[in-house]
């Protein structure tokens, strides 16, 4: 409960400074390990396979997953939505996104129509940029991806 109240408090203070808490994501942290796609990394790793495509498909697994609305073009969308948006987005553009960095900063940030910038709605009415929670989300993976384990 009270990770929950820093989540809806916190993003104002740091959004003000353009900073984002590393700690807030699309869901609980603790839920990494249960997720499929994680393990379907992890093995791809393994395997030595590619698993840029699959970090994609994670993030927007996370962002499904998440109790957040989504803006785009200033209308507000629940996370399924937002995520089988950003799903069709990716398929149109996929040749030219090689790394879910790239993902991020050319799909996944803003319309390509209006210029507008996607943005994540709190239950508290904050609003911040859907790319500095997905950085933090891509930062988590890659960490627990080095370790092989998810971080606690």
């Amino acid at each position: 409960m009270f990770v929950a109240c820093c989540l809806l408090i916190l993003p104002k203070a740091f959004a003000q400074h353009g900073q984002v808490p590393q700690r807030v994501l699309f869901a609980p942290l603790d839920q990494i390990e249960e997720d499929p796609y994680f393990e379907w990394i992890l093995q791809q790793e393994r395997r030595g396979g590619p698993i840029e495509g699959a970090k994609i498909e994670y993030l927007i697994e996370r962002i499904r997953k998440s109790d957040y609305r989504f803006i785009r073009n200033n209308v507000e969308y629940p996370s399924s939505e937002a995520a089988n948006h950003l799903s069709w987005k990716y398929g149109l553009g996929r040749k030219s996104i090689r790394t879910a960095h790239d993902f991020i900063k050319h799909i996944a940030s803003r319309s390509l129509n209006s210029g507008l910038r996607y943005l994540i709605k709190f239950p508290n009415g904050e609003k911040i940029p859907t790319e500095e929670i997905l950085e933090n989300e891509l930062r988590i993976l890659e960490a627990s991806l080095e370790q092989n384990q998810p971080l606690k």
